[in-house]
């Protein structure tokens, strides 16, 4: 039997069957003018449609990548970009490394280590406090841990976040297929890898800040 699922899923039938019909059939690039291209776009917004239906948000927040690791880091980098020069992230320190070592480069001494209780999980309360003072521009943490399989308190972090006018960010890979999907969709900005759970290797993707939400997305 196989008990490394946290490492990686098996990509799952229907997915190795939808992989190499669009390896045969949908090649070509959607952004090319011709018509046979143009097939090909209406297939992606479809994609990009459906993920987003199952986060109940809009498809204009869903960019593809290739992978949670480019995901987190293209995070840590437009915050790094566009957070003012001495803006401070805090972070979860038992977070994956691409988060961890994404923050560190971005952000070095700027970055906070937020704390946590005797389970492991990110302590909400004492995260509020220091929300309440403003010292953070944005917050990192996974949603579950997936060493120690931990789940720490996404939506309270979330909320308060929201509530603080704070930029959440959550690593989400080791949720997704395995605990609903209902309230992911209110962080900010949450990035995942699809063979985590049954999907192929280099395909990953993040959903964007809301337009509305005031928040900094990663286009446009």
């Amino acid at each position: 039997r196989y008990f490394d699922y946290n490492a990686t899923a098996q990509l799952r039938p229907e997915a190795r069957a939808a992989w190499l019909a669009a390896s045969d059939d949908l090649w070509l690039n959607p952004s090319s003018p011709y018509r046979a291209a143009s097939r090909v776009q209406v297939h992606l917004q479809a994609a990009r449609a459906q993920l987003a239906a199952l986060f109940a948000v809009a498809p204009e927040r869903v960019l593809f990548h290739s992978g949670a690791t480019e995901g987190n880091n293209a995070v840590f980098a437009h915050w790094a970009a566009q957070l003012p020069a001495n803006a401070r992230v805090a972070v979860s320190p038992a977070d994956h490394p691409s988060v961890v070592e994404a923050a560190q480069h971005f952000f070095g001494a700027r970055v906070a280590w937020l704390a946590l209780d005797a389970a492991g999980a990110v302590d909400v309360a004492a995260l509020q406090k220091q929300l309440n003072t403003g010292a953070y521009a944005a917050v990192s943490a996974m949603a579950a841990n997936n060493e120690t399989g931990v789940l720490n308190p996404w939506q309270a972090i979330a909320a308060a976040c929201r509530a603080a006018g704070c930029a959440y960010h959550c690593d989400a890979s080791q949720w997704i297929g395995k605990m609903p999907l209902q309230g992911l969709g209110a962080c900010a900005y949450v990035t995942a890898a699809a063979h985590k759970f049954g999907g192929p290797h280099g395909v990953g993707f993040t959903l964007l800040p809301d337009a509305s939400s005031g928040f900094c997305s990663l286009v446009g």
